[in-house]
């Protein structure tokens, strides 16, 4: 097994959170919620964020947020507060 990250993608309530939490537990590794990043990085609630910005807003920051996660270089990870490894 590598140690590149697991990425779960699919529709709103469909369980990437529980099955992210879990799957990191069971594998020992760190979890990062990005619906819970892009609210600490932008101090409003998701739900803010759609009535503010629509949905294109929303996905650009959720885009950008998880290119930064996946990013290699350490500079990235500092600049954009992200945790050292995934």
């Amino acid at each position: 097994m590598t140690n590149g990250n697991i990425i779960l993608c699919g529709f709103m309530g469909c369980g990437k959170t529980s099955v992210g939490r879990r799957a990191a537990k069971l594998l020992g590794r760190k979890f990062c919620d990005l619906d819970q990043y892009i609210e600490e990085r932008e101090g409003m609630t998701v739900k803010e964020i759609f009535a503010q910005f629509g949905e294109a807003g929303f996905r650009e920051r959720e885009a950008q947020a998880c290119l930064l996660y996946t990013s290699p270089s350490p500079r990235d990870r500092q600049k954009y507060r992200m945790p050292s490894s995934a």
